[in-house]
């Protein structure tokens, strides 16, 4: 009697778990559809997967055949699979040697973790996360909730301090102004290479995004369009969550995240349409505030190439909060550009980690 229950008990859980799954693996077909709940589909994707597979583990010791079935239902969630984890290795190495090689580092540096000077005595990561972009040495700087304070006597200024390591061309767009216009946030690209074109725009503006910003680059031997964004983010705070880490379920909190991602899926269309319109290749650095398996990131990435899917390896987890698989900040590429190396840099000091690619330029 025990077993019987306990297989009518594994139905109705296979059952459950089956349609959740499903609904989940036919996010990437719904690029069209502006509708929140899909956001915690999308994040409970891993789990549903994980979950899908254990039960299918479990009806191998009680009914082969139904677990057969419960792995098939796996087949079709493959493409958001694939989204999430990345098994391909690349040689930074190796990279080093080719020809045109040109290195971007894009980065969410939480406004250089000024804000919580206080809770430190009055010093904060800002020179460690400085000396750490030093040390990347890269040709091509793209920043994301970046602070430009145009007051010493509160904050040293940011600008001035990045163009001594080698960057002479920057682009400074802040979506918002504080204090007389001293205290500055929003997107800021450097670059070794020339400025040739730039531009802004923010359509759909939110009180947790900053728009979007591109510069054209001329390389030695084409020219590139670097796109730096900022999606809308739900705007959490520590009394969104408990004190284990985990987000509490409330209507507050739902309704954060349910605005969040109205504006987001907006963002998201006109960042795509301004990427089609390009005349040059494209490489898209942003922090979407969205994981590889919603529908806004498949309507974000469309044809070009995700860089750490390409050559990363991993989870590429870029949020260092929340779930083990909150990839939310990505680096996109133009298929016409050959990818080298792409990685995902552990580095504490602000709570985005930066993504560093590298690829040759196209020759004409």
């Amino acid at each position: 009697m025990k077993k019987k229950a306990f297989n009518y008990l594994l139905i109705i859980i296979t059952f459950f778990s089956s349609v959740s799954y499903l609904f989940s693996s036919a996010i990437p077909l719904m690029q069209g559809v502006n509708f929140w709940l899909l956001s915690f589909l999308a994040l409970a994707f891993p789990y549903s997967f994980l979950l899908q597979f254990l039960i299918g583990i479990v009806w191998l010791f009680v009914h082969k055949k139904r677990a057969l079935f419960v792995f098939l239902i796996l087949v079709p969630g493959l493409q958001q699979i694939t989204s999430v984890f990345s098994f391909k290795f690349s040689s930074i190495e190796n990279s080093a040697t080719e020809p045109n090689v040109i290195r971007i580092l894009s980065w969410n540096v939480s406004r250089w973790d000024e804000r919580n000077k206080k809770k430190r005595g009055g010093v904060s990561f800002r020179p460690l996360m400085l000396d750490y972009i030093k040390i990347q040495n890269a040709d091509i700087l793209c920043f994301q909730e970046f602070f430009e304070c145009i007051a010493p006597e509160y904050f040293e200024e940011n600008i001035p301090e990045i163009k001594k390591m080698g960057y002479p061309y920057v682009y400074f767009t802040p979506s918002s102004k504080l204090f007389e216009n001293k205290f500055q946030y929003g997107l800021c690209i450097f670059s070794r290479f020339p400025i040739t074109d730039s531009g802004f725009m923010n359509p759909v503006p939110g009180i947790h995004s900053e728009g979007i910003s591109f510069a054209d680059i001329a390389l030695e031997n084409s020219t590139i369009r670097i796109f730096n964004s900022h999606l809308e983010s739900p705007g959490l705070t520590k009394n969104d969550f408990n004190n284990d880490g985990t987000a509490k379920v409330s209507g507050t909190t739902v309704a954060k995240i349910k605005n969040a991602y109205d504006l987001r899926y907006k963002q998201a269309e006109y960042l795509n349409n301004a990427v089609k319109e390009s005349p040059y290749p494209v490489v898209l650095c942003l922090d979407m505030n969205d994981v590889p398996t919603s529908n806004i990131y498949y309507k974000v990435r469309n044809n070009l190439c995700d860089a750490f899917l390409e050559k990363g390896t991993g989870i590429g987890k870029t949020y260092r909060f929340l779930s083990p698989f909150m990839r939310i900040d990505y680096l996109f590429t133009d298929p016409s550009l050959s990818l080298l190396t792409a990685e995902i840099g552990q580095c504490t000091y602000s709570d985005h980690f930066p993504v560093l690619v590298s690829f040759s330029e196209k020759t004409q």
